[in-house]
């Protein structure tokens, strides 16, 4: 990667002084500089401000949170004066401890009295105060051994991974307050939901059950499903434009035939759909407008959700789209180019689908592909399980970030198992008993569909955990094999009813 600069930490320690430099490096002499001085506490703390943006911190034995005050830095948000003065006194963390790892007083505290910690070597496992730079080590175990009287027996131990999902909990818990604060318009709080929820005569425990199935199906721990489900409510507070292009429309009706809750009566009260050619009131130039403006006001905010494969034969002009005719490539890059995130729900959009099966006169293609992108989050599935775009979604607004991805840019969570594996005709399938032809004893009886063409072994996705129909059931429960449609060219290589013969890789 090219060499870029970045922000700075500086730090110096000795006996009763500690000194704290933090800067941009577009820090120049053009600045206001704030000072926040306390003669009897020896501590200054200077702020230097450029457009209302912090660019340089100086500190002298100050208590400010240096890793929020790098981040604000980074991110050149707007600056809170009335933060940083509030908080210029010890807070309830107390002092801070270890700046590298934004560690506290108080956070060494707890961490003797839940886990246990006697010695610094017992606190390298769930923490790693004291040994990134190593000069707050004395007193990072000067705080240990203060705080031994802390200790109790009889308290179950925190192990470390309690500690690290109490981390990613706080950062998840965080981000959602912050969709919060930026959006308070349209805010969906408890009152609304349950006078939702008896307007449609739903009972909160089947909510509850579907955020749990949610946070489940995305591989969290169950201590995240308050998180979870506060992040669902606040999904309206993001912007989402779906296009539907060369396609059949499946992934849009398994969207709207979630239930419990209701997608029609609910979800949509969640999760901000704000254009949608299938399910939108409006149409025409009214249509298109609200299109425009979602483009043009809410830049690198929104997310493009993509549904169908892009024709590329006649330079695109086999799907026209809209009063314009725009061709679907053209509409494609038009609200591709500013998205925050976009999204290729289907296999149609993964790679082409059936739109773009032998002998292909279209030339249809995927999002990424016609996009020449790598940066696309893939969704195949035809349909795509509803709960795999809602899970993505609130992976990425909980978080800040994106779920692990495979090669093919698929969430691991949703996309690693082996359809085969977590199979309940599997067990039939170890003891030699196959369907032969449909209709014989073996059908009857839920036999392994193997002979019959099932590509269950060669498919990854999550549809015998997550199901569908109001998690009810899935094509194998149902009695016809696996077509293998969340993997590449799956038309022309798994759509069949004939076992599969692994082809050379070559």
């Amino acid at each position: 990667m090219p060499y870029e600069l970045e922000v700075t930490v500086d730090m110096l320690k000795s006996k009763g002084f500690e000194l704290v430099e933090i800067s941009s490096p577009n820090f120049d002499s053009k600045f206001e500089k704030i000072v926040i001085e306390s003669l009897e506490n020896k501590r200054v703390d200077e702020y230097f401000i450029k457009d209302d943006k912090l660019v340089k911190f100086l500190g002298v034995n100050s208590n400010i949170d240096t890793g929020y005050i790098e981040e604000l830095i980074i991110k050149g948000e707007n600056i809170d004066v009335s933060y940083l003065y509030e908080n210029r006194q010890l807070g309830q963390r107390g002092r801070l401890i270890c700046a590298c790892e934004h560690t506290y007083e108080k956070d060494l505290e707890d961490l003797v009295a839940n886990c246990g910690i006697d010695s610094f070597a017992s606190l390298k496992e769930y923490s790693q105060a004291g040994r990134v730079c190593g000069r707050c080590k004395n007193d990072v175990v000067k705080v240990i051994e203060a705080s031994q009287s802390l200790t109790c027996p009889t308290i179950k131990r925190k192990t470390p991974e309690d500690i690290q999902r109490e981390k990613e909990i706080e950062v998840a818990k965080k981000r959602v307050e912050k969709f919060k604060r930026l959006h308070p318009k349209n805010k969906l709080d408890e009152n609304n939901l349950e006078a939702a929820l008896k307007m449609i005569d739903v009972a909160k425990d089947e909510v509850n059950s579907w955020v749990s199935m949610v946070t489940a199906s995305m591989q969290l721990h169950p201590s995240f499903e308050s998180v979870v489900e506060d992040g669902v409510k606040n999904l309206n507070k993001i912007p989402i434009i779906w296009l539907e292009l060369a396609d059949c429309s499946g992934n849009s009706e398994a969207f709207i035939k979630s239930a419990n809750p209701a997608i029609e009566d609910l979800i949509f009260d969640y999760i901000s759909l704000d254009y949608h050619e299938l399910l939108m009131s409006s149409s025409g130039d009214f249509s298109e407008s609200i299109l425009e403006d979602i483009i043009e006001n809410s830049k690198g905010k929104y997310i493009l959700i993509v549904e169908g494969a892009i024709p590329l034969g006649l330079d695109g002009k086999f799907l026209r789209i809209g009063p314009k005719g725009q061709t679907g490539l053209e509409l494609l890059k038009n609200c591709a180019k500013d998205a925050a995130l976009v999204l290729a729900v289907g296999s149609c959009a993964y790679d082409g689908g059936v739109v773009a099966a032998k002998p292909n006169p279209t030339g249809a293609v995927g999002v990424a592909q016609a996009l020449n992108r790598d940066d696309i989050i893939n969704l195949p599935g035809c349909p795509t399980n509803p709960i795999n775009i809602v899970g993505t979604l609130l992976s990425y607004m909980m978080f800040e970030e994106l779920p692990a991805l495979d090669k093919q840019n698929r969430p691991l969570w949703a996309y690693s198992q082996r359809v085969h594996d977590n199979c309940e005709r599997r067990g039939h399938y170890e003891l030699g008993e196959f369907v032969e032809q449909w209709g014989d004893e073996g059908a009857k009886n839920g036999w392994c569909l193997f002979q019959m063409g099932c590509k269950g072994p060669y498919a990854n996705v999550n549809c015998p955990l997550a199901k569908f129909n109001e998690g009810t059931s899935w094509p194998v429960q149902a009695g016809h094999g696996c077509m293998a449609c969340t993997e590449i060219n799956f038309i022309d290589k798994f759509a069949n009813e004939r076992v599969y013969i692994k082809e050379d890789e070559d």
